[in-house]
């Protein structure tokens, strides 16, 4: 039977996965992302595909603007070192020729969810992949919106507000009370963001690596560790409730890590109600739905993207 090597490059870990033309995962793994050094970036693809040389193929996950035609890399998220690179080529010659493809991370959950997941059986619908930054992908007739710039989906670019650019442009105090950043929804809906509020408040320093420490501190009542997921879920509620006005999808799939925990997904739920509450009535109420895959869709999601681009049905 043959197999094939899948990547998912995350901003943290790059995830990896063998999967037979079956759909079983024989073999699943990660290490950290190194981000600003694409030779050691590259040697660590090398040494991967060195472990399972019998593959006959590899998908690829990233985020990013990426052109899934000619396997340009116009952007590479949080991977610096991959931005403006063919990345297919580079990966192939590395790799013995291999084919190779390549798809934006939120659009290759999407793909598993669209092929057997969580939106297998709707005709429009949105992903949003929770991880380093904010993926997304929207769904209409069960085709992928890619855009005319390929740009469609892009969610960690949407504005949460413009107080930050304010700021900067008249000149304005930074206020005490928050710290927003760029002002945008990637930087209130992330792992990351819930680890500088528990900080912030509990005066204990985490890194984004110790996210699942906050997660279990609020499972045993912990106020700051709750506070600080509900915040993350309130925010991510309300970009939701966006989607839900501008797209009107059937579905909101949540993937990445995060969409793991009951407590988080439970938390949305709750605060896309309290949007409700506040809305027009007669105003669609989102309905929101995990991943089935979970934190591997990206990685599912690459398989079948390489599967339909280069073989149709195995």
């Amino acid at each position: 039977m043959n197999t094939y090597l899948c990547f998912d490059f995350g901003g943290t870990f790059i995830k990896y996965a063998v999967i037979a033309e079956d759909e079983s995962v024989l073999v699943q793994d990660k290490f950290p992302t190194v981000c600003d050094d694409h030779e050691t970036f590259m040697a660590n693809i090398r040494r991967v595909y060195e472990e399972y040389p019998d593959v006959k193929g590899i998908g690829i996950s990233m985020a990013g603007v990426v052109d899934t035609d000619t396997g340009f890399a116009y952007t590479g998220g949080a991977i610096t070192c991959l931005a403006q690179r063919n990345i297919v080529s580079e990966i192939s010659a590395l790799c013995g020729g291999l084919p190779v493809s390549i798809e934006n991370d939120a659009k290759a959950a999407a793909y598993a969810e669209l092929s057997s997941g969580a939106l297998k059986d709707c005709r429009n619908g949105v992903v949003i992949v929770i991880g380093t930054a904010l993926g997304g992908t929207v769904i209409a007739d069960r085709k992928i919106l890619r855009g005319k710039n390929l740009f469609a989906g892009e969610l960690s670019y949407v504005y949460y507000n413009n107080e930050a650019m304010m700021d900067r442009k008249f000149g304005e105090l930074p206020r005490k009370h928050d710290k927003e950043g760029t002002g945008l929804f990637t930087d209130r809906c992330t792992p990351k963001r819930i680890c500088q509020l528990y900080s912030a408040l509990s005066g204990e320093q985490v890194d984004v690596t110790d996210c699942p420490v906050v997660f279990e501190r609020a499972g045993m009542g912990d106020e700051h560790a709750l506070w600080s997921i509900r915040s993350v879920a309130r925010d991510l509620a309300m970009l939701a409730f966006n989607l839900q006005c501008v797209v009107d999808p059937d579905v909101i799939a949540i993937g990445g890590g995060i969409s793991s925990d009951p407590m988080f997904i439970q938390f949305v739920k709750e605060e896309i109600r309290e949007f409700a509450d506040h809305i027009v009535p007669g105003a669609p109420i989102p309905e929101v739905t995990v991943c089935k895959y979970g934190s591997s869709a990206n990685l599912i999601g690459a398989f079948y993207s390489h599967r339909d681009r280069f073989f149709g049905n195995f």
